[in-house]
């Protein structure tokens, strides 16, 4: 039954089996179809992570799938030279069948780039930051957990060199979002921007890398704010000087007289984070060590926080040649202290505190009471749980933000290789959670949950299978053991 299921979704799915140009550029298209099963009803928790917002927290679903993509032109003009200009576009659709069925369009975006800049508006599949892209806890900020936000970019996706044939190079870039109505406020807007260096070419045995990216929602409605303090009836300011501190926050602006309330002209208008990113890659006999730091800040507290040691920590290593074992990575996430205290060595070093009442409320906010999230999913990493995953017991009524639990400790490892024809995955973290800071739990909660991820070809019908079997066994999210199926197939 299952099998005439998946043929049937297929012939559903796809309008054609391939597209090609007048240059010989192939449209690509693939089809998808499996099932989120769990023995508690609930998705287990790296099961659904890093996953776009496409797979849901419940089981129990059967799901449809569907992409059509057209890559940039690859190929060369007959002065060997790649052509400056190109165009994309891509469009994802899912189905989710069950007793919530959803439509999702994690892609759907329209690009052109000139060399290396892009320009693109829609939805993309992103991640930003200095991290193990494909790890447990990915990047702090950007992780990839959420449906990707509408928005139009001008960036340069990748490195391109400043200086001396690429010895230092940058990557850049700027976009506007929106975010839409969400549970708690509606009809505000996404800020990003960033900025990324690299010393050493791509062929050189160090290279390093420094950044710092820049996230804000600003704008929009919420009716739960109408009668607090830190809104104007429930209304945030979405004017041209809004817009001005939200690009450039600094204190220094005047504001024009009686616009604008006390509480945005304290905290820079709008909900403001980013992180500050370190690494290092070593290019060695027998492959590549990475090692990286991302330092989260809000309210202007970096230093501080940088000095404390809260952060996203990656080292990770990948072999050059095909083994059993071809990548192994270990991360931490701490988010201890949030700028409230000062770090021993920060004293040591003679640093005073410039904020010594103000913590940064990782994630969290007092007027986006949604936090960083869209969608119901975290925008940043899982390592930080959202609060309406949390199990009943660990609720708190009433509990009006993000995350309750934002105050973590937490490791993780990921392994990746291929056995046989089985390229596996297998993830693995632990979270220890102390709350919020300013309202700790009485006792710390812990959470173990892991997933095992293989891709394997099915050649008697022409497909890829894959397989996500998950575990979770604690006191945040819970216990359970789930498993995610897939077939898919790419037409060519």
């Amino acid at each position: 039954m299952f099998r005439k299921l998946v043929t049937a979704s297929f012939s559903l799915l796809c309008f054609q089996l391939s597209a090609q140009t007048e240059t010989g550029r192939i449209i690509k298209i693939e089809t998808r179809a499996g099932l989120y099963l769990s023995t508690s009803g609930k998705t287990p928790y790296l099961n659904q992570a890093g996953q776009y917002g496409l797979v849901p927290a419940e089981a129990g679903v059967f799901f449809l799938n569907g992409a059509v993509n057209k890559a940039y032109d690859s190929l060369h003009t007959p002065q060997n030279k790649l052509r400056p200009w190109g165009y994309s576009y891509g469009l994802e659709a899912q189905v989710n069948l069950s007793a919530h069925s959803r439509v999702l369009l994690p892609v759907a975006h329209i690009s052109a780039r000139y060399r290396g800049i892009e320009l693109y508006a829609g939805r993309k599949r992103e991640l930003l930051g200095l991290a193990d892209s494909t790890g447990t806890w990915r990047s702090f900020i950007w992780s990839g957990n959420a449906l990707p936000i509408p928005k139009i970019q001008l960036s340069t996706p990748g490195y391109i060199p400043l200086v001396a044939r690429g010895l230092i190079s940058a990557k850049m870039g700027y976009s506007h979002g929106w975010f839409g109505k969400q549970p708690y406020t509606e009809k505000y807007y996404l800020h990003q921007k960033w900025l990324y260096i690299k010393i050493g070419r791509a062929d050189a045995k160090v290279n390093m890398y420094g950044g710092i990216n820049q996230q804000a929602q600003w704008g929009g409605y919420s009716e739960i704010l109408k009668d607090n303090f830190v809104s104007m009836n429930g209304y945030m300011p979405a004017d041209a000087f809004t817009y001005l501190n939200v690009v450039l926050p600094l204190k220094s602006w005047k504001v024009p007289a009686g616009k604008h309330y006390p509480y945005e002209k304290e905290y820079r208008f709008g909900n403001h984070l980013g992180t500050i990113d370190l690494g290092l890659s070593l290019n060695l006999a027998g492959g590549t060590l990475r090692a990286f730091r991302q330092t989260p800040w809000e309210d202007g507290q970096a230093p501080e926080v940088f000095l404390s040691w809260d952060g996203n920590y990656t080292l990770m290593y990948e072999m050059k040649e095909g083994a059993a074992l071809r990548k192994i990575s270990l991360e931490w996430v701490s988010t201890q202290r949030q700028g409230l205290q000062i770090s021993k060595m920060a004293k040591f070093l003679g640093w005073k505190e410039k904020h010594p009442s103000e913590s940064q409320e990782y994630l969290n906010h007092s007027q986006y009471r949604d936090g960083w999230s869209y969608q119901g999913k975290g925008l940043g990493t899982p390592a930080i749980v959202p609060y309406t995953f949390l199990i009943n017991s660990t609720k708190v009524e009433g509990f009006p933000n993000f995350s309750i639990d934002n105050q973590v400790t937490a490791p993780a490892l990921t392994l990746a290789g291929k056995i046989k024809n089985i390229n596996y995955t297998f993830h693995s973290g632990y979270i220890i959670s102390s709350g919020l800071l300013n309202a700790p739990r009485p006792e710390k909660l812990r959470q173990f949950t892991s997933r095992l991820t293989g891709n394997f070809p099915l050649p008697k019908y022409g497909l890829q299978g894959r397989v996500d079997i998950g575990f979770d066994s604690g006191q945040l999210y819970g216990n359970q053991t789930g498993v995610n199926l897939a077939v898919s197939k790419r037409w060519r």
